[in-house]
């Protein structure tokens, strides 16, 4: 069940903005009563048109994979670390580049 909201304060997230004055419907009864805890909002007249709606996201958030690479120790240049010495070479065929 959602609350309706009448907000004294301005409020934005990562899905949702809100103005003062707006009557909200939150889909999170617990938020909704954290927001009246801390004077954000109070209950709205009974009868009081949403203006805005507070839907639950449709997908829990994506955690991305974090892959730590570590430098290799040079122990010849005293113990420098130092990434790979691998040598790249990049060429571009002369006939496809444009100069300017």
């Amino acid at each position: 069940m959602s609350k309706k909201l009448l907000m004294l304060t301005a409020l934005a997230g990562t899905h949702f903005s809100v103005a003062k004055g707006d009557v909200v419907s939150h889909y999170d009864d617990a938020e909704a009563d954290r927001w009246i805890g801390a004077d954000f909002a109070e209950a709205a007249p009974k009868g009081a048109k949403v203006t805005v709606a507070i839907l639950a996201p449709e997908a829990e958030p994506v955690v991305l994979e974090v892959e730590t690479i570590e430098a290799a120790v040079d122990d010849q240049a005293g113990g420098e670390t130092t990434a790979d010495a691998t040598t790249v070479e990049t060429t571009a065929d002369a006939t496809v580049v444009e100069a300017r």
